[in-house]
């Protein structure tokens, strides 16, 4: 209501054009950090190897930088969004079938198995 009141920009359109700005910075420093990553740890030398590492590092970085957005959209202040996005993160990094294998979960946190983007 404020917004179009004060004749202010749609948060929808400050929202896409925060994403947009944002974008050549997470490309930058997503392929200077799995760069490094990469060959420090000296996996496989080979382009294609190389480059389905960092596709996959990449789509993991803007997955989860888009859950902290939506945490952020919720929520009005950066405390109230980083009380669920933690919990949420917590649950999947625990229940995807990495940390906990798969046959000793309970069988009530089952579905969270199926949300791991990775």
């Amino acid at each position: 209501m404020q917004h179009n009141r004060y004749a202010l920009y749609h948060p929808s359109a400050e929202a896409l054009a925060s994403m947009i700005v944002d974008l050549p910075y997470k490309v930058v420093n997503s392929l200077v950090v799995n760069c490094t990553l990469y060959f420090m740890s000296n996996l496989r030398r080979e382009p294609g190897a190389f480059f389905f590492f960092y596709l996959v590092a990449f789509s993991m970085t803007m997955s989860m930088s888009m859950l902290f957005r939506l945490m952020a959209s919720i929520t009005k202040t950066i405390a109230q969004a980083m009380a669920p996005a933690s919990v949420i993160l917590t649950g999947i990094v625990l229940y995807t079938g990495f940390a906990i294998p798969v046959a000793y979960m309970k069988r009530y946190v089952d579905p969270i198995r199926y949300f791991n983007w990775c």
